[in-house]
């Protein structure tokens, strides 16, 4: 009898990509939905739609008292 196959790891399925390429882009722009948004090539309330649906929020990326 043949070896055991190697059991499969789920795969990241979409909505965790777009999750991390929001994230990613919000981090790069330190929080700048404008700026995140032309990088990620959508438009503002595309990006904030999608922020809604993951439940992020600008604030948490923007750094600095002058926010």
């Amino acid at each position: 009898m043949p070896g055991r196959m190697p059991e499969l790891q789920a795969a990241p399925d979409l909505g965790t990509h777009e999750m991390n390429a929001i994230i990613t882009a919000l981090k790069a722009t330190h929080g700048n939905i404008r700026l995140a948004a032309k990088q990620l090539n959508v438009s503002r309330g595309g990006l904030y739609n999608k922020m809604n649906r993951f439940g992020l929020s600008a604030d948490e990326f923007r750094s600095g008292p002058e926010c």
